[in-house]
């Protein structure tokens, strides 16, 4: 599992309007901002599926080492 964390220089605030909350993150805090796993294209379906979603479309690289999977709403 590869694991992206970003780090900010100083205090930082972030709102998120939508949900209408904010949220704090210290000075030299990580923010975790990736979680890498590897599914294959039948455990993507069954997991979009059980989180009440269906996949639209999957972008595959040219030797399908990597996919993006587009999700919509069921």
């Amino acid at each position: 599992m590869n694991n992206t964390f970003a780090k900010d220089g100083g205090d930082l605030q972030v709102l998120l309007k939508k949900l209408n909350k904010r949220f704090n993150f210290s000075n030299d805090e990580l923010i975790w901002t990736e979680l890498s796993k590897k599914y294959s294209l039948v455990e993507l379906d069954h997991l979009a599926e059980q989180s009440g979603f269906r996949i639209n479309k999957h972008f595959l690289d040219s030797k399908h080492y990597f996919i993006d999977s587009l999700l919509i709403k069921s």
